[in-house]
């Protein structure tokens, strides 16, 4: 677990990070939790492993499917979904 241990919110319980893609060199200057030896790794994977350590109450769970595939698995929609702006499209 990589993470600064700089816990941003008191936060418990679980969050999914979802994510189909891999990182690469152009997407380490949008976040703060990848890294240069990341590169072809599962971004999801990544992320979480990355920030966890800033999160210790909250679990991160990496998903590595696209958010359609992902809901589709789930019993019922979720009722609040963050999404992030580091995506170009």
């Amino acid at each position: 677990m990589r993470g600064g241990g700089r816990e941003h919110s008191p936060r418990l319980g679980e969050l999914a990070i979802v994510d189909p893609k891999v990182v690469q060199g152009g997407t380490l200057n949008r976040s703060l939790c990848l890294w240069k030896e990341d590169v072809g790794s599962d971004e999801a994977v990544m992320l979480a492993d990355g920030a966890q350590g800033d999160f210790p109450k909250l679990r991160l769970r990496p998903q590595v499917t696209d958010f359609k595939a992902y809901v589709r698995e789930l019993r019922r929609p979720p009722q609040t979904v963050l999404v992030t702006v580091e995506s170009r499209q």
